[in-house]
């Protein structure tokens, strides 16, 4: 990182099996140009065998939540907490103007679990690898390109059929008759052997269903744990446009919150972080200031005129003028610019 320009501060954190590497720059430096020279530099490190290509990634305020809400329900169980979540809720937050997207943290998810029979396995000649490969290659979604039927080109794609429950139950597993008469599975890569598979033109492969080897059963289980006030809760974080306005939309999110709260039974939503409340206080604060300066301005001319009809001409003359002054500059085609520092390498005002 040394021969890096405009940098600022390098921090690292390290794990058991990964490291990363946060790199600050001045406000100045292009983050693009940054980019790529941070990729430039990483190409020519020698790292340890077994280690993955690194990967570089910007990091934008923008992606940070402004928002963070808590939803929790004492009357639910967390598998209909978490549908109420994600049927209701997360897809109103997501119409709401200027969020550009909703994160979950928390809820509980299905998953299937397999328990193989050793002696089934054994009887048919299979093997938990292969079966793995058998439900991998049964379950892959990929494009074929475009194809022409008759007078017509059509999009062509494999489509896993594996959607339910039922489906990897009823999912066919194919055997193959050795010689000596049992039953024995393809192996290898996507169950495939190229021996095995051999069999005699028109003779049918027989299967057997995965439910015949193997105990099959959809479990519910939380992707993370996440409680408030010692209760069991759902994570919600909001993540805004670039272009919102980061107090308009946190206030649209609690209108929407004060809406669920009412409608759903039971829900209680607690926000945990709020990036719009300390941006209202600022604008509250210096509003005051300016109030209380424009105040003690009317009393300073006061004491120097000494005359009330005086002091409320110069009261009223002086922001008249600069309205004036401003709306002459704007009809003679003047404009003024703010350079943003966050993302331009100028940080001052400039007219044109």
């Amino acid at each position: 990182m040394k021969n890096l320009n405009g940098v600022n501060v390098v921090s690292s954190t390290s794990y058991q099996n990964a490291s990363a590497v946060q790199i600050e720059y001045t406000f100045s430096k292009d983050m693009d140009e940054a980019k790529t020279e941070v990729e430039d530099a990483l190409s020519k490190l020698p790292f340890p065998e077994g280690v993955n290509e690194p990967e570089v990634s910007r990091l934008s305020f923008n992606a940070f939540p402004i928002i963070a809400l808590s939803v929790a329900n004492e009357e639910q169980s967390l598998d209909q907490l978490t549908r109420e979540v994600e049927e209701i809720i997360v897809p109103q937050l997501e119409g709401v103007e200027g969020v550009a997207s909703v994160q979950v943290s928390g809820q509980q998810i299905q998953e299937a679990q397999i328990v193989f029979d050793e002696d089934k396995l054994a009887q048919y000649g299979l093997s938990e690898d292969t079966i793995k490969n058998i439900i991998k290659g049964s379950d892959v979604t990929a494009p074929l390109g475009l194809y022409t039927f008759k007078d017509s080109q059509k999009s062509v794609m494999v489509d896993g059929d594996i959607a339910t429950i039922e489906d990897l139950k009823d999912l066919k597993i194919p055997v193959i008759p050795s010689a000596g008469g049992n039953m024995e599975a393809p192996q290898g890569q996507g169950g495939q052997n190229p021996q095995a598979s051999e069999a005699p033109a028109g003779m049918k492969i027989p299967t057997i269903q995965l439910s015949d080897v193997a105990e099959i059963e959809l479990i519910g289980k939380a992707e993370s744990i996440s409680r408030t006030n010692g209760k069991e809760s759902i994570g919600i974080q909001v993540i805004k446009t670039a272009d919102a306005n980061t107090v308009d939309v946190v206030n649209a999110v609690k209108d929407e919150v004060n809406v669920f709260e009412k409608e759903l039974e039971g829900v209680e939503i607690i926000s945990t972080f709020d990036q719009g409340e300390p941006i209202e206080e600022s604008v509250s604060t210096m509003l005051n200031k300016a109030l209380f300066g424009a105040v003690f301005a009317v009393i300073i001319i006061l004491l120097f005129l000494r005359d009330i009809k005086s002091t409320l001409i110069s009261v009223v003359s002086i922001p008249l003028s600069l309205l004036i002054a401003i709306f002459t500059i704007k009809t003679d085609g003047y404009h003024f610019e703010y350079h943003d520092p966050w993302s331009h390498d100028r940080s001052d005002w400039t007219c044109h």
